[in-house]
C-alpha cells in the first residue's frame, strides 16, 4: 500500500511491486492534494497529525502475512493518506514494512512514528530521496529492501 502525490512514491511502489511480485495498491484520497493549495492545505494537515477520508482498499490487509506502507514524507511526518490507512486498518497487520520517498536525509523518526501508530516493529525500512528517484538510482536499495523482508 502507498500514497504518493506527486509520483515518486508511485515509481518505487511499482518497482517493489515488478521486482517481487507483490500485489500494490495506491490509497486513494478523498480530498483533492493537488497545486500549490493541495500542497500547503497537505504539509498543515501532516504537522497537525489529521486524519483524511481514503477509499476503501480492493486488498484486505488481513489477507497478507506482510504489508508494505510507502509513504512521502511531508512537513517531517508521514502523509495523511498513509496516516489515515494505518489507523483504520492497522488491527489487520501482521507484519510490516515502511518506504518513504523525501528530501536527502535517513526517516529514522518517520519510521519510528510508523511503528507505534501500527504498533508493530517493521521488518525492514528503505528511505530513498526524491533526487534519486528522479534520476532512477533505485534499484540496488530495492533490491536490498526486498531481502531484507524475504
Amino acid at each position: 500500500m502507498y500514497y504518493s502525490r506527486t509520483g515518486n512514491t508511485k515509481t518505487i511502489a511499482e518497482k517493489l511491486g515488478e521486482l517481487s511480485g507483490f500485489d500494490i495498491e495506491e490509497i486513494q484520497d478523498t480530498q483533492s492534494r493537488s497545486g500549490f493549495i493541495g500542497f500547503m492545505r497537505s504539509g498543515y494537515q501532516a504537522y497537525r497529525k489529521k486524519l483524511t477520508t481514503i477509499e476503501q482498499p480492493h486488498h484486505d490487509p488481513a489477507g497478507y502475512n506482510l504489508i508494505l506502507i510507502g509513504t512521502p514524507v511531508w512537513a517531517g511526518t508521514l502523509s495523511v493518506p498513509a496516516r489515515t490507512y494505518i489507523h483504520k486498518y492497522k488491527d489487520k497487520f501482521h507484519k510490516v514494512a515502511f518506504f518513504s520517498t523525501n528530501g536527502d536525509k535517513e526517516q529514522t523518526a518517520l519510521f519510528k512514528e510508523m511503528e507505534a501508530l501500527c504498533g508493530k516493529k517493521p521488518v525492514s525500512t528503505l528511505s530513498i530521496p526524491g533526487t534519486t528517484v528522479q534520476k532512477g538510482e533505485y534499484m540496488d536499495s530495492l533490491k536490498g529492501f526486498l531481502k531484507d523482508i524475504r
